[in-house]
C-alpha cells in the first residue's frame, strides 16, 4: 500500500522510486524495514518512507557512532582481559539475550519478529553502555580502558553476525573494520547464544529507572 493507504499503482504514481529510496538511504535500510514489516508474512503494508528514515537515524546512524567510538581508542594490541565490571557483564547478558531471541524467531521463520530487538540494543549500547563507560575508554589505567575496548569489540562482533540476514552490507563492512576473524562475516559461523543472568538484565532495568 501507498502512504495514503491505496494500493501502490504505477499509473497513479501513488509511490516513491525505490531506487530513489536505496540511493537516498541505502539498500541496508529498505531491506531491514521491509523485513520488519507485516509484508514477510504476504500481508498488506503502507508504505512510508520516514520508516526507512527512521531505520537510518536508529539503527544504522547509532551503530555507526559506536563504532566510530571504538576506534577513536582501540589500538587493536588491547591486552586480554576478563571484566567484572556491572557494565560489561550487563552488555554482554543484553548481546546473548539478542542472539537467542533473533534465534528462536529465525528459527520459527518469524523474520519480522526476529528483527526487532535490534532497536532496543542498540540504543542500549549507544545510549547506556557506551555512555557510561566513556571514561573507562579514556582512562590511563591499561587494565580498565582494555576490558572496556575488548567487551566493545565482543559485542559489535556478536552483533554484527545476527544483524548480517538483516543488514548485509553495513554488518560487514563494521565486521571487516574490526577485523572479525573469517574474510567476511557471512563467512563466520552463527553464534550460539551463551548462557545469561536475567538478575543482571532487570538490575540495570532498575538502575535506568531510577536514573531517568
Amino acid at each position: 500500500l501507498a502512504e495514503d493507504g491505496q494500493k501502490m499503482s504505477k499509473s497513479k504514481k501513488n509511490y516513491p522510486d525505490l531506487m530513489l529510496i536505496v540511493n537516498k538511504y541505502g539498500a541496508d535500510a529498505l531491506r531491514y524495514y521491509l523485513m520488519s514489516s507485516p509484508v514477510v508474512h504476504a500481508q498488506d503494508v503502507a508504505f512510508a518512507e520516514r520508516g526507512v528514515d527512521e531505520v537510518v537515524k536508529k539503527h544504522i546512524g547509532r551503530l555507526n557512532n559506536v563504532v566510530t567510538f571504538y576506534e577513536m581508542y582501540a589500538t587493536g594490541n588491547e591486552p586480554k582481559t576478563v571484566s567484572n565490571n556491572i557494565l560489561d557483564q550487563w552488555i554482554l547478558a543484553r548481546l546473548y539475550q539478542l542472539q537467542k531471541e533473533v534465534t528462536d524467531s529465525l528459527e520459527k521463520y518469524e523474520i519480522d519478529r526476529a528483527s526487532r530487538p535490534f532497536a532496543d540494543f542498540i540504543d542500549d549500547l549507544s545510549t547506556w553502555y557506551v555512555r557510561r563507560s566513556r571514561d573507562r575508554f579514556k582512562s590511563e589505567d591499561i587494565n580498565e580502558k582494555s576490558k572496556a575496548l575488548n567487551t566493545t569489540r565482543e559485542v559489535i562482533l556478536g552483533l554484527v553476525k545476527v544483524l548480517a540476514p538483516f543488514m548485509p552490507f553495513v554488518s560487514e563492512d563494521i565486521y571487516l573494520r574490526l577485523r572479525g576473524d573469517k574474510q567476511s562475516v557471512h563467512l563466520d559461523s552463527w553464534p550460539t547464544a551463551s548462557k545469561f543472568d536475567p538478575k543482571t538484565i532487570e538490575y540495570m532495568r532498575e538502575i535506568r529507572r531510577f536514573a531517568s
